[in-house]
């Protein structure tokens, strides 16, 4: 095949690529934001927006110069990958075994719950507890994902009980389900054993879920890719179409976002094909894939949800409106993370450009269409990669590029050869390492310090040393707890006691998970610490004057910043142990935007608080228990704003 036919796109892809390198820094600073947002890139004067803008115009600018430059190209076929005899079955199950215990030894519930809840397991702990107290998701209490994320954990709680014990166990089950079904396309197009351990490990790292919460399960980043890669596989095959409708619907319902990116990607498919083959048949394949996936996806809302699906769409409307508007954002700027993402980007924009010049003599292969799919999931998925912009949110953008890379899938109508693959594997290798470093102090935190020093204690056979016995009205997860603090079982004690027993709680600012740590109802619409905005938090505040039986706690070091400090003043930016920690620096550079930005993001979000909540608190409300840690409020008089 000859290779200099694809210089002059080679050459354009690149220099776009440089291009794209200062205009993501300096075009977002040129413009301002909507009135009311608060955020750190806020603060720093970066509009998200228009960086994802940015980043939409560069894909579509370099797929039609790839595409002008690239129409007069010999389309030499490409030599498929050499075939290796597939491992015998006790090797083809050797692996998946390995990843079972592995797993298990990892996410060991016994040895997770003692020092439990360490992250974002909290939010969903948080709504599984309103729920068994009567709440609805999204009628009663704000919820960032889709109810099918949180309906089988709330059901599975019900079957067992509401402890940290079990909801370890429905992650374990989760982190089971995500490993073993990412060995399906490693098992099903890779033959060699060895060359399966490597792809495994690889891929594997960018789905280690650290912050044990389902939300950062990989069930959501990968099952967009499956989608895609079956799609790829037999696009025109109507018994699978529907089956994908299917699959996009269950996402919709448990990951708007990868749902809606999944459901582009398709799109980007069978348009693809109708517009090189003019395949009437795609047509018909999108249009059964989209009618199964509306109904399914409306379906499951209202089977879940019922009448309080409108109610969510209301919460999933606002929070993308407050989102786009450039809420809870950080200023992206270049890691080693964020160039190998955007450097497999331009290997897709390329490979699509190339694809698109030529004619489409008959279906293209599995590989060529999924890199079309990836492309344009990627495309989508960067609204909320660049907004964000730390790890979590961005790499997931690039996972089905990687996958269109690293299997070895037939193509026919792009150039993907030896080189091109060697290149994507070494950028996802870049991806995982700058993935793995940036959770370092995660990692320390759950799995050294918590996994493996339970585990220490268990094989020495020490007694684990919980609290005395909680008697609270509600369940609570500080029973199961190894040496709590003094403090919180002193404060647990006082909220289990008359005449505050069955009170419902208010948890100011970074206490939004103490309720279900001690047992009590919490009170108002906030899942978290986040207010998305104004309206939310004069919301809150109405809320509370309308309730004044309501109790509130608070941080100690936070009433008396309240009390001590004028109304205005603003949090002053700390730094945070769990975004800087050790090696801070180094991940700031190679891993993540949000290192840096957390301190302020924190301040903000304290300062937030006190304007639109705090300040009320401190004139209306009284101290009726208190202790080094935490005070717990009462209301004093009539409230006044």
């Amino acid at each position: 095949m000859n290779t200099h036919q694809y210089w002059p796109g080679v050459i354009l892809a690149t220099l776009s690529f440089l291009l794209l390198l200062p205009l993501m820094l300096w075009l977002p600073e040129q413009f301002g934001h909507a009135p009311g947002v608060i955020s750190a890139a806020q603060a720093e004067g970066y509009n998200n927006r228009i960086a994802h803008l940015t980043s939409l115009l560069w894909i579509l600018f370099t797929v039609t110069g790839v595409w002008v430059l690239s129409r007069n190209t010999d389309q030499s076929p490409i030599a498929p990958p050499r075939s290796v005899n597939k491992p015998g079955l006790a090797l083809s199950c050797l692996l998946p075994m390995i990843t079972i215990l592995a797993v298990v030894f990892l996410y060991f519930p016994p040895a997770l719950a003692p020092k439990g809840s360490y992250f974002e397991e909290s939010i969903h702990l948080t709504a599984i507890h309103r729920m068994l107290g009567g709440d609805v998701p999204y009628l009663d209490f704000e919820f960032l994902y889709g109810p099918l994320m949180l309906y089988p954990a709330y059901w599975w709680t019900q079957l067992t009980s509401f402890s940290l014990t079990s909801f370890y166990t429905y992650v374990m089950m989760l982190e089971l389900l995500v490993m073993l079904a990412l060995l399906i396309p490693i098992q099903t197009y890779i033959s060699s054993f060895w060359a399966r351990v490597g792809a495994f490990l690889l891929l594997s790292s960018l789905y280690f879920n650290t912050m044990l919460g389902p939300n950062q399960n990989g069930l959501r980043k990968l099952m967009g890719v499956l989608i895609l890669i079956s799609v790829a596989q037999r696009p025109l095959h109507f018994g699978l179409s529907a089956l994908h409708g299917v699959a996009v619907g269950l996402l919709l319902s448990y990951s708007q976002e990868f749902g809606a990116a999944t459901a582009i990607g398709i799109l980007a498919i069978y348009a693809s094909l109708f517009i090189k083959l003019r395949d009437k048949r795609a047509i018909l394949a999108l249009l059964l894939t989209g009618a199964v996936s509306c109904i399914v996806w409306l379906g499951c809302l209202w089977l879940l949800l019922g009448p309080a699906m409108m109610d969510y769409f209301s919460v999933i409307r606002y929070l993308t409106a407050q989102f786009d508007s450039g809420e809870a954002a950080f200023r992206f700027y270049w890691t080693a993370s964020s160039l190998a993402v955007f450097a497999l980007i331009l290997i897709a924009i390329w490979l699509v450009g190339t694809a698109l010049s030529r004619k489409w003599t008959e279906m293209p292969g599995p590989g060529d269409l999924l890199a079309i799919g990836a492309l344009a999931y990627a495309a989508l998925l960067l609204k909320s990669g660049l907004s964000r912009a730390d790890q979590w949110h961005l790499v997931p953008c690039a996972l089905p590029i990687a996958f269109s890379l690293i299997l070895p899938l037939r193509t026919s109508v792009m150039p993907i050869t030896r080189r091109v693959r060697v290149l994507g594997i070494m950028l996802t290798l870049i991806l995982a390492l700058t993935y793995s470093f940036g959770q370092f102090t995660i990692v320390r935190y759950v799995f050294r310090e918590g996994l493996l020093a339970n585990y220490k204690a268990m094989l020495s056979d020490q007694a684990p040393q919980t609290a005395q016995h909680i008697d609270s009205e509600r369940p609570n997860i500080l029973n199961e707890r190894r040496n709590p603090s003094e403090d919180i079982v002193e404060l647990a004690t006082f909220l289990a006691e008359p005449p505050q027993r069955g009170a419902r709680v208010f948890a100011y600012d970074r206490l939004w998970s103490l309720p279900m740590k001690v047992g009590v109802s919490k009170f108002g619409y906030l899942t978290d610490n986040f207010i998305y905005g104004d309206d939310r938090g004069n919301l809150l505040r109405q809320a509370l004057s309308e309730n004044p039986d309501v109790l509130v706690v608070i941080e100690r070091e936070a009433y008396d910043w309240l009390r001590s400090t004028p109304e205005d003043t603003s949090a002053t930016p700390e730094p945070d142990w769990i975004s800087s920690g050790q090696f801070g620096r180094l991940r700031e550079i190679l891993s993540s935007a949000h290192v840096p930005a957390v301190p302020t993001e924190v301040a903000q979000i304290q300062t937030r608080w006190r304007r639109l909540v705090g300040n009320y608190l401190a004139d209306n409300y009284t101290p009726i228990f208190s202790n080094d840690s935490y005070v717990v409020l009462g209301y004093r008089n009539e409230p006044t704003d």
